[in-house]
């Protein structure tokens, strides 16, 4: 039997800055104007440069991994919404909350949600699945 708890939430805070930015634009490929360009940008319905979607829920991966169920977990899927841009600069909460734990398989599901500290905008909403440590370390 799990340790966790329906209910049970994790949060953090976080910013990216423009070099983070181009930092996973190098390391992802991902060279597109949106993230890159500021006159380019200024011409999308975005106004200016924004911060990579899948860069915004890799706060949502690292609290899976770090806090809750922690450490050993393994990401098995995602169904996230991308509800609102994410400028670099603009600090942002990310939080998980367990909805369903399921003992036998050594699975949990999470919702999950990145959101703007400034105003409450949600940036990304969704659930999550994981492999909990116990199933992904066999060894253990």
């Amino acid at each position: 039997m799990s340790h966790w708890n329906v209910g049970d939430t994790a949060n953090s805070l976080w910013v990216f800055s423009q070099e983070d930015v181009e930092a996973f634009a190098v390391i992802s490929g991902d060279d597109n104007d949106l993230h890159l360009n500021e006159d380019e940008a200024a011409k999308s319905i975005f106004k200016r440069r924004i911060v990579h979607g899948i860069l915004t829920t890799g706060r949502i991966s690292a609290l899976l991994g770090t806090q809750l169920p922690g450490k050993g977990t393994a990401f098995l899927s995602a169904e996230l919404k991308f509800k609102a841009p994410l400028y670099p600069g603009e600090e942002i909460e990310a939080r998980v909350t367990v909805t369903e734990i399921d003992d036998a398989k050594k699975k949990m599901k999470l919702d999950a949600s990145v959101t703007k500290t400034s105003d409450g905008t949600v940036v990304v909403l969704g659930t999550v699945e994981v492999l909990l440590r116990d199933r992904v370390m066999l060894a253990a």
